[in-house]
């Protein structure tokens, strides 16, 4: 089965984002901000920072960090590198070992990313790697509270045209066995979004929410899919 993956172009490189954070970069940094306090200058590093939207919310809070970020695709960070000043912006591959920063960093995000991966193991293994001895990492996406891990692929109904990959959601359970295979802490918060999101009648893989009578809302998106966001957080045990 051919599989691609397009959709990260079509949004960031069509809208305009960065004077309208997502409610998720708010509440990342609420909970990454007491770490922070503690490095005077830190370097940070946004691992598939696509056009620089985080970076540049984060830039605007911290003043003294030394941020860097990281995509596969070249045409985002050309945008990136325009709109987000004071940051460094690298081609390169979380996935592959050959294409990293040679330098380490206190802080690493990768903000909505590991859903494009099978596995959980090449991305877990080279984020460590990145991280300085008392560094911090956050990735947030979707995780599974059950003990199932769910591999995807989606394409438009009727369309001759590739499936496309970016929709995994791997088990709590999955990364916990293998972070204390690594000996690392790691902790997991959930995120529950403040705000309604409409449905996007223009683009049905685009997340929107419903709202339960307990006033919770289920992020949901065209392919049926509930998104269990949450925020997990690695470091060493010593620390």
């Amino acid at each position: 089965m051919k599989v691609v993956r397009t959709h990260d172009k079509k949004v960031y490189l069509s809208e305009k984002r960065k004077y309208k954070p997502k409610e998720y970069f708010k509440f990342i940094c609420s909970i990454s901000e007491d770490f922070f306090t503690k490095i005077e200058k830190p370097k940070i590093l946004d691992i598939g920072c696509a056009t620089g939207d985080f970076l540049y919310y984060m830039s605007m809070k911290y003043k003294n960090a030394d941020f860097t970020g990281m995509d596969v695709v070249p045409e985002l960070l050309e945008v990136a590198k325009k709109e987000v000043i004071n940051s460094n912006f690298i081609l390169g591959d979380i996935q592959d070992n050959t294409k990293l920063p040679e330098n380490k960093f206190d802080f690493v995000f990768m903000l909505g990313v590991h859903g494009l991966f099978d596995s959980c193991s090449p991305w877990i293994d080279n984020i460590c790697k990145l991280l300085n001895k008392k560094g911090r990492a956050f990735i947030f996406g979707t995780f599974n509270d059950g003990d199932i891990d769910v591999i995807s692929r989606i394409k438009a109904s009727g369309k001759d045209m590739p499936y496309e990959i970016g929709w995994n959601t791997l088990s709590k359970k999955t990364i916990a066995l293998y972070l204390d295979n690594l000996n690392m802490h790691y902790s997991f918060r959930d995120f529950d979004i403040p705000i309604d999101i409409d449905k996007n009648e223009k683009d049905p893989m685009r997340t929107f929410t419903l709202k339960l009578d307990s006033g919770k809302r289920l992020i949901v998106n065209g392919a049926g899919m509930i998104r269990s966001l949450k925020l997990l957080t690695i470091g060493n045990k010593e620390n």
